[in-house]
Parts: C-alpha cells; structure tokens; sequence
C-alpha cells in the first residue's frame, strides 16, 4: 500500500472519530438544554403555587380583619 493510501486511511479515521465525538458532544448538550428547561419549568410551577397560596392567604387575613 503506497504512502498516500496510508496517509488517506489514517485522515479518514480521524474525521470519523472527530465525528463521533461532536456528535456525542452535541447530544449531551441537548440533553442538558432538555434537563435545565425542565427544571426551570419546575420552578416556575412551583413559584406560582407559591405565589397563588400567598395571595389566598392574604386575601383571607384582609377578610377576617373587615369583619
């Protein structure tokens, strides 16, 4: 097998497993995204819960005192 054939071989490899490495790169990545949307969503479920309940609780205590 002649130089260059080797020299292609070896180059061909490499692209390949640099490849396979942003790929693998790129799905954590997305995994990642999906995983801090959740949590921010999370968040934002529960601050408004939060937030609601507050709100009720006030209301209830500027009731009890008018009366």
């Amino acid at each position: 097998m002649s130089i260059q054939k080797k020299s292609l071989i070896s180059t061909l490899k490499t692209a390949k497993k640099a490849n396979v490495a942003s790929e693998v790169k790129s799905e954590k990545m997305a995994s990642m995204r999906m995983a801090k949307a959740a949590a921010v969503a999370s968040t934002r479920a529960t601050f408004k819960s939060l937030k609601s309940t507050q709100f009720k609780s006030a209301k209830a205590n500027i009731s009890t005192r008018v009366v």
